[in-house]
């Protein structure tokens, strides 16, 4: 789009303060904005300079969830299918062409997942682990939810230290390692990252300014916006975020459209879904049995279940109006499990032909949608047969 749209609109005027230092309190933390400086910094206030950070990163991510996947199970085609898979979701590619704040976080957080690993199979492992932590402050200092991916690496390290699942997963961490490296290190460098907004700011303090921060998030209405959406309603796509629509008549006889639509790869996150509920049904009801075992075959459903609902279930307690796009780690960790299903499925003679089938499906579903993920001109009737559900409209 030519034009800044949605909440880009805000954090390029936020971040052009930072380019003008001239002081103004915002509800997230600074980091984000920073980046978004930075790109007006070289590039002007314009819709490139704006963006054109969001857009580096953003495509990297396909490449940080197939090092994860690498990293759970170090098989190159499950690393490619994870990859390929996180290439083809509309919300990631939607949220990676705009200066929003999401792409930041995930990144960052994705990183700092990867770092974590890592450090696991190195034998220099305080310095991945380093970079984790670091990574993980850097996430918090975009927004607070970049707290989820932290809080997945310690539910992992928790899980590591049950008997049935040590095995697994080499290296443990012991408790000194965790205080450092998921405690101290993430909260020095979200502090850090605190001190040119408070330069730009003299006579508030930090507490003060989450203090506000707190009050602005906890104002926030479940119904303040036209486009809030449940947490439960996020697995299956249920309300998507229209960032853009406009409608322009070239002729009397033809009329297109322009419609950008914060949405994922329909097929893809479906699919994803039934993924991780099967997988979560069998690994609880493994859990439970007196007599359960885990093989290492279990440990990349392990990781992403885990990570999964780390990034997913704590949005129940959420006291604001949230949105689709809060989904974005909880839905990279199961196309990581989708992955992992077609990787299975691709060794079995009888469920190959069904990989396949998905994984095109998938790509032909990306292809039908792209036009909503570009604002690229549709026709009336085109746009109708891509609202599939009701509140798409």
């Amino acid at each position: 789009m030519p034009t800044l749209i949605f909440d880009e609109v805000v954090y390029s005027r936020l971040a052009q303060h930072y380019v003008l230092g001239e002081a103004f309190f915002h509800n997230h933390p600074p980091l984000g904005k920073y980046l978004i400086a930075l790109g007006i910094s070289l590039n002007g206030f314009n819709p490139v300079g704006c963006r054109w950070i969001n857009a580096l990163l953003g495509s990297l991510i396909p490449l940080l969830v197939g090092g994860i996947a690498y990293q759970i199970a170090p098989q190159h085609r499950y690393a490619l299918i994870a990859a390929g898979l996180s290439a083809l979701d509309g919300l990631l590619l939607v949220e990676s062409r705009y200066a929003l704040l999401n792409i930041y976080v995930l990144f960052f957080g994705l990183l700092g997942q990867w770092f974590f690993l890592r450090s696991r199979l190195s034998s220099k492992n305080q310095a991945w682990l380093f970079g984790a932590g670091l990574s993980f402050g850097t996430a918090v200092a975009v927004k607070w939810n970049g707290l989820l991916f932290l809080s997945g690496a310690i539910g992992v390290w928790g899980t590591t230290n049950i008997k049935t699942v040590r095995s697994l997963f080499p290296k443990p961490l012991n408790i000194r390692q965790a205080t450092i490296f998921l405690g101290v290190i993430p909260l020095a460098a979200y502090t850090l990252l605190w001190l040119p907004h408070l330069t730009l700011n003299p006579g508030v303090n930090l507490w003060q300014l989450h203090q506000k921060m707190f009050a602005y998030h906890s104002a926030i209405s479940h119904a303040s916006h036209t486009y809030c959406s449940a947490w439960y309603t996020w697995p299956l796509m249920l309300r998507p975020i229209r960032y853009f629509h406009q409608i322009s008549t070239l002729t009397p006889d033809k009329t297109v459209i322009y419609d950008v639509r914060a949405m994922g790869n329909p097929i893809l996150w479906w699919l994803a879904t039934f993924a991780i509920a099967i997988t979560l049904f069998s690994l609880g009801r493994r859990l439970f049995q007196s007599s359960h075992s885990f093989s290492q075959q279990d440990w990349p459903l392990i990781y992403c279940s885990i990570n999964y609902l780390t990034s997913w279930l704590p949005w129940v307690f959420a006291p604001r109006c949230t949105f689709i796009y809060h989904y974005l780690p909880a839905a990279c960790f199961s196309f990581l499990i989708l992955a992992w299903c077609f990787h299975q499925w691709l060794n079995r003679n009888k469920l190959r032909q069904l990989a396949y089938s998905g994984m095109i499906l998938i790509a032909i579903a990306f292809g039908f949608w792209l036009p909503m993920y570009l604002g690229l001109p549709l026709s009336p009737q085109a746009l109708r047969w891509r609202l599939l559900l009701t509140d798409w409209l």
